[in-house]
């Protein structure tokens, strides 16, 4: 009867135990749970800091970045829900929204990557052309000087000998 007796004394003990951590565990997640929100709108934050920047040098390559800067936008503003959404208290929608933001800054990363790229083959085409015409104006100059000259120099000397004077012999 001792033995059930210690059993029942563990039992109500750890049970008393248990009633008394619960509290301190539900208030622990909450704080799990809000810094958990603010980590990951942190991270959405960086990210999109990420794929302004990349923004920033798909422009510089000369690259067409009007989508980009409107998915920016609708970014931002997925961002500024998430940051409101977290001074509120709603730190799972908080999340879901800065979930949201990071994948729209990786998509942003992706466009802004391929804007680079294709910015980077038209100005080596747009080098191409240039120096292909570059190469035909000199071709052109060349030879019309070539042949310019010829023509000059013929009617040049034509004209030198039409108007060279004659030597007449006077033997008086």
């Amino acid at each position: 009867m001792s033995i059930s007796r210690s059993y029942f004394r563990l039992f109500f003990i750890t049970l008393i135990a248990l009633v008394m951590l619960l509290p301190n565990c539900e208030f622990a997640s909450c704080e799990t749970s809000a810094e958990y929100a603010r980590y990951v709108v942190g991270l959405a934050e960086e990210s999109l800091e990420m794929a302004y920047l990349s923004v920033v040098g798909a422009e510089r390559s000369g690259g067409d970045v009007r989508d980009l800067v409107v998915y920016l936008r609708v970014a931002v503003g997925y961002l500024s829900e998430a940051e409101r959404a977290l001074e509120s208290g709603d730190y799972d929608g908080a999340s879901l929204l800065a979930e949201r933001v990071d994948e729209a800054a990786k998509d942003i990363l992706l466009v802004a990557a391929r804007v680079v790229g294709l910015a980077s083959m038209q100005r080596r085409i747009a080098f191409g052309y240039q120096l292909f015409f570059s190469f035909g104006v000199f071709l052109v100059i060349v030879l019309f000087g070539f042949f310019g000259w010829r023509t000059f120099r013929g009617y040049y000397v034509h004209r030198l000998m039409g108007s060279r004077p004659e030597v007449s012999v006077d033997e008086s």
